[in-house]
This record gives C-alpha cells, structure tokens and sequence, in this order.
C-alpha cells in the first residue's frame, strides 16, 4: 500500500535549474500531491489504510535561497477539482503546473520552494494562535516584515489530541539559461493509527474500546525535507531514510488518542455462548462498509518519540467511566524496527538519536500508518460478512497482545496483530 505524512518533504526533480535569459521561455514548475482523492471534504475520517487525501487548498512560496525573502506566491482553493488533473502513482494523485512568465520569471539564482496542501475547514494554527489559511495568506511578494521572509521549519498546533490530515512538500531550484520542469511532491505529514478488530470478549459493564498512547505532541514542525541528492532543510544533510519524528511539544503522559462506544456497534451489548460480545446483535446502521460484528476506530495523529518503560500503544476495553476491564498491549514487528538514526524536531532545531526502539517500544514517524487488523480500502471488500484477506478485523479472543502492522507511501504500513 502506498500514501503519503505532511511537513515540507522530499520531491523527485525532473531538473533543478529554469531558464532565465530566454525573453520568450517560460518557466514551469510542476505540483504534484500523491494519492489524491477525487473527494472534496474538510478533512477526512481515516476509515482503512487506502492511500488517498482530501485537500482543498495549496500555498506555494518561492523564496530567495540567500535570505528567504518571498520573490513568488500563488493560492489554489478548489485544488481537487477545478485546479489540478489526476496522474498515477500507484493511486491517485493530482497535478497542477505553475507558468512563470512576464514579470512573474525568476531571475538567475537560487530559490526555496514550498507548498502546503490542506484543508479547507482546517483546525490547525499558526503563529500566534492564528488559522493556518489567515497566516498563509500574509506571505507574500509584498508583504512587509516578518512576513517578507518564509520559515523552512515552520510549525502548526494541532489543537486536538488527533491531527488532521496535511501535506507539504519542497524542492531548491537554481535559474540559469538551460530550460527544463522543476517538480515538487507532496506528501503527508502526520501519522496515521486504527484499530479494526471482532470477538471482542464480553465483561460486564463493558462499554468502550479505547487506544491508549505513551506519549502525546501537540505541534507538528514543517521542515526536514529531502530532495534526492540535495542536503535537506534543518541541517541534516545526507538523510537517505525516512524515520522522521516532527512532533514536539509532549505531554509526557499516557493519552487516549481513539475511543469507540461499544453500543454505536452492538445492542444491546450482551454474551454469547462463548463469553464473546454477541456479533448477532451488530448494529448495521452507519456501518455497513466494515465486516459483520466488527468495530473500527481510526484517525491521524502527531508523530511522537517513544517513551521509555511506556508500551507505546495500548487498546483497553474499558467501563462507561473509562475503567479497565481488559487491556491488549500492541506490538510493532520485530522487522519494522530498522537501523540507524532517527530525526526529530527537539523544540529548535533539528536532531538524530539512535533508533533505541523495542517491539514494544516504538517511535510513530510521519507519513507512516499504524493499524491492527486489515483494512485496505474504505468500503467493505468482499461479499457481506465474509471480506476475505483484503478486510479482516484482528480478533481480540483469547489473545493478550497485538501487533501492529505498517504501511509504505504511506511509507509502511505497520499491521498489528494480536499474539
């Protein structure tokens, strides 16, 4: 499965120079955001690992590479439809081509250029606690300081314990005489974790299922891009991998990031002859794209480091007061763990820690998803309640652990599953 998590990251460049002595030339730059969705809405509901976006609105800013003074802007609001035409990428993106010309064209020298794509109801805030489609608006070629200059790490609040769905992406051009397209990928900036699971064993006075986080960060930083065979943005040049944590802000506390009332999805909640929740009871209504006695609960969240001596997701079947009555621990698979550093946002700058992670123990990255059991698409695969391979909740009976599986582009996707 493939996706994309947002900050300013990495693009894939056709060529890395423009024209610019060429009174007739244009210069093109060409936008493209990854499994794009044909839908238009404010941010979407996570309901499978199916890799798509639903994104209104695209900020583009060129700046100057010597000071960040903004030399170019342009606002595409109605990106999913009107502003952009679908290209594959092994789903489905769009793209949107920029022509530079007349006063518009750059002159000969280098530039920084970025763009966020995200939603038009957006919840997330900028500076001082300002919308992130006000504060965009405020840079531009004429702006006065601060904002004739654009921030690489630039950084939002997410206002909420999950995120929204957000992307950015970032490319360095230089404008000499050789005439060539300069391309710049979006992709997701944030994290994205479900649950889809069945058998759920019956306790009394169960009355929820809940996924528990060891730790919880409240900003996402936009910057640590890297351009294939550029040094990136933040410092750390050379980075060939995509372990990037940029988070920050942590709560440093266990935080209940999904949460599902168990009466939505059954009524009433009662034992069947195997002490499981009875399945026979499944409420259909507002249900109907997942497998018969199911439950799923998704969103997207702020990536965050691991916490060490904190299991780093749990899922709790809990009373109506939020008490444990059972608890499953999640595990990452021993093969997602991969070597080397990882990079994060320490609340300055950027920084590398080595990966330190356990199967129990895991940091969340940007741009991966995080599910147990398997849903691949957002309707229901397969004839009605039998989905087959393709949607198969994971089956909470008789197990005490889970493990967690990964998605790539989503760069992986991580499936947990229960032990």
């Amino acid at each position: 499965m493939t996706a994309a998590v947002m900050l300013f990251t990495a693009c894939t460049s056709d060529s890395e120079s423009i024209v610019a002595n060429d009174e007739d030339a244009v210069q093109r730059i060409v936008l493209a955001v990854e499994n794009a969705s044909q839908q238009t809405r404010a941010g979407r509901t996570l309901l499978s690992s199916e890799a798509k976006q639903s994104i209104e609105n695209v900020k583009v800013i060129i700046t100057k590479q010597s000071d960040n003074t903004i030399v170019y802007t342009k606002e595409y609001t109605d990106w999913n439809n009107t502003e952009s035409t679908t290209y594959s990428t092994g789903g489905d993106g769009r793209k949107a081509e920029i022509v530079l010309s007349g006063s518009d064209k750059l002159a000969a020298g280098s530039y920084h250029i970025y763009a966020i794509g995200y939603s038009e109801g957006s919840q997330y805030t900028m500076g001082a606690a300002v919308a992130i489609k006000t504060e965009l608006a405020k840079y531009t070629k004429v702006a006065v300081a601060p904002y004739n200059a654009f921030s690489a790490n630039t950084t939002l609040t997410a206002n909420a314990v999950t995120a929204e769905e957000i992307f950015a992406g970032y490319n360095s051009l230089t404008v000499s005489g050789s005439s060539a397209k300069v391309t710049v990928v979006l992709h997701r900036q944030v994290a994205g974790v479900f649950a889809y699971v069945d058998e759920i064993p019956f306790v009394t006075g169960a009355a929820k299922l809940s996924l528990y986080a060891s730790n919880n960060n409240s900003k996402l930083v936009l910057g640590q891009f890297m351009p294939s065979g550029e040094t990136e943005l933040g410092g750390n040049g050379g980075n060939t991998n995509n372990k990037v944590v940029n988070g920050y802000t942590s709560s440093d506390a266990v935080t209940k990031i999904l949460t599902t009332n168990l009466s939505a999805w059954f009524s009433p909640i009662a034992a069947d002859a195997n002490n499981l929740i009875d399945a026979t009871k499944w409420v259909s209504a507002g249900h109907t794209n997942f497998k018969d006695g199911s439950v799923f609960m998704g969103n997207f969240i702020v990536p965050f480091r691991r916490y060490a001596g904190r299991t780093t997701f749990v899922l709790k079947l809990e009373d109506s007061s939020d008490n444990e009555l059972r608890a499953w621990k999640i595990k990452l698979p021993s093969a997602d763990i991969t070597a080397g550093d990882i990079h994060y946002w320490d609340g300055s700058s950027w920084a590398t820690t080595a990966t330190a992670a356990t199967v129990s123990e895991y940091n969340i990255f940007r741009n991966h998803l995080y599910g147990v059991g398997k849903k691949f698409t957002d309707v229901k695969d397969g004839d009605p309640g039998d989905p087959g391979d393709n949607d198969d909740p994971e089956s909470l009976n008789t197990k005490e652990e889970l493990l967690l599986k990964v998605n790539d582009n989503w760069e992986v996707l991580h499936n947990m599953e229960i032990e």
